[in-house]
């Protein structure tokens, strides 16, 4: 989706910025973005994201959710 986001910081992200972890492909895990003024943004913080176009988790395939559940949150 041209006007979203995360899809766009996806397309130029920078593999040296992310942590990739095998077999979790679906899913982007990177630093958060400090967009705080006061640059009070917790370092350190991880976010994760798929890398398809969702508007709300639910929108996640099952086997993507189970994924994102009970693996990938485990690994990080």
């Amino acid at each position: 989706m041209n006007d979203c986001f995360v899809c766009t910081k996806h397309d130029s992200l920078s593999s040296d910025l992310t942590l990739h972890i095998q077999g979790y492909d679906d899913f982007v895990v990177a630093h958060a973005p400090d967009r705080t003024k006061d640059s009070s943004n917790l370092i350190g913080a991880l976010i994760i994201e798929p890398r398809i176009h969702v508007q709300n988790w639910s929108e996640l395939s099952p086997e993507q959710a189970a994924k994102l559940g009970s693996g990938l949150i485990a690994r990080i």
